[in-house]
């Protein structure tokens, strides 16, 4: 009976403090003047059933004091007319709109200690909106095109990316999609990669291009064009050519480890003898028995398999223009097959539990030299898009 009190008390103990830790958290969130996170935790609450007046008050707290924050930086951010500030405005009064609204799909809430309902200042920010998203667009549109006339790749790029937020802002505006796609075209550069390699026999069919077909994860190579042929293509900016030093596959490994499995087993029955050697007998005359007892073995061999294939290679990096080596980072890729199965000779009744399950395993194929040297390949591949990202900054600008 204690035991069942005892965790009633403390479930009951969880459900307070879980009820207070919530409560809690919108209020410190308001006292850390962080508005909207305390705004968010209390509609969270107040979307449950029988809300509470405290999260209600926190709401409404929260939300005066976020709508008074955010309409003093308008005016601050409005005073100078700046154009470069209408982004910032336009997006504080998306957040006034979108905040407006998440509270007035509770509306109304009504505090019974109070005996009123909540009060939240509520206006038509639409107008507003528009008005901003059509100057803001111009500024966008009219930045962009400055930027361009610049004619450097890097100006260029910051053109791109103005156009981007341009695009999520009103994507058919004027030429701004032809516009973003110039801007693109002209913050490239064009790269061309080369495979310097001896070796061809038993190499995979079309190895060179799935070795440089690059999957780079930084986001700025979204600027670098890879080529794998020179021809009919723009003048590029750099070269990286990959060195093919050495290729080996090994050739099918062998190798056997023996040991022994000892074990003592009944083998059939004797008779016992006495001191004289004599069949020993029991109180009822009858002859004394016993186990045969001897000890067995077996040889237990263990076969493993192994075949390697390895790549070694170098990565240069040269300026096109210069013809300047600008890094040369070693690169190499491996594949390797790996197996070990099991057989024993003997009396199997000595085998132990662990060598039982081991003979459980069986000889597998040896993988192709062509098989492995394609996985290699792979493996290369990562490595060498590994360097690529590490060394970006030198084909970036």
């Amino acid at each position: 009976m204690k035991t069942l009190q005892k965790i009633i008390t403390i479930s009951l103990f969880t459900l307070i403090a879980s009820a207070l830790t919530g409560c809690f958290s919108a209020q410190k969130a308001l006292q850390k003047n962080n508005y909207d996170v305390a705004i968010n935790k209390s509609i969270k609450k107040l979307k449950k059933k029988n809300p509470k007046d405290k999260h209600i008050l926190i709401l409404e707290e929260a939300y005066q004091d976020a709508l008074a924050l955010d309409l003093q930086t308008i005016d601050y951010l409005s005073k100078n007319d700046l154009v470069q500030n209408w982004p910032k405005v336009l997006r504080l009064y998306k957040k006034l709109d979108n905040r407006q609204n998440k509270v007035a799909k509770l509306l109304p809430l009504y505090i019974a200690q109070e005996g009123r309902n909540a009060g939240f200042t509520m206006e038509n920010y639409q107008a507003k909106i528009e008005e901003l998203e059509n100057n803001v667009s111009e500024y966008l549109y009219r930045t962009a095109n400055v930027l361009l006339q610049e004619n450097d790749k890097l100006s260029s790029r910051k053109a791109y990316e103005v156009l981007s937020e341009l695009k999520n802002l009103k994507p058919n505006y004027k030429d701004a999609i032809a516009l973003r796609q110039t801007a693109y075209n002209k913050g490239k550069n064009h790269i061309l990669v080369t495979v310097n390699n001896r070796y061809t026999a038993g190499l995979p069919a079309g190895f060179e291009r799935n070795l440089t077909n690059f999957k780079l994860n930084d986001n700025d190579t979204k600027w670098l064009m890879f080529h794998q042929t020179s021809f009919n293509k723009p003048d590029y900016n750099y070269a990286v050519e990959l060195v093919m030093n050495e290729i080996n596959v090994s050739p099918d490994l062998v190798d056997d480890e023996v040991y022994t499995d000892r074990k003592k087993v009944i083998d059939g029955w004797e008779y016992v003898l006495d001191a004289r050697g004599n069949v020993k007998k029991d109180s009822l005359g009858n002859d004394v028995k016993q186990d045969k007892v001897k000890w067995v073995t077996c040889d237990v061999i263990e076969t493993k398999q192994l075949k390697e294939a390895q790549i070694f290679g170098s990565l240069h990096i040269y300026d096109n223009l210069t013809k300047q080596l600008l890094q040369s980072i070693p690169v190499s890729g491996t594949s390797k097959f790996k197996n070990k199965f099991v057989h024993s000779e003997g009396d199997k009744r000595a085998l132990t539990a662990d060598s039982k399950t081991k003979i459980k395993s069986k000889f597998k194929n040896f993988p192709s030299d062509f098989s492995l040297l394609e996985q290699a390949t792979a493996t290369l591949k990562t490595a060498v898009e590994d360097a690529l990202e590490d060394n970006i900054e030198l084909v970036l600008y």
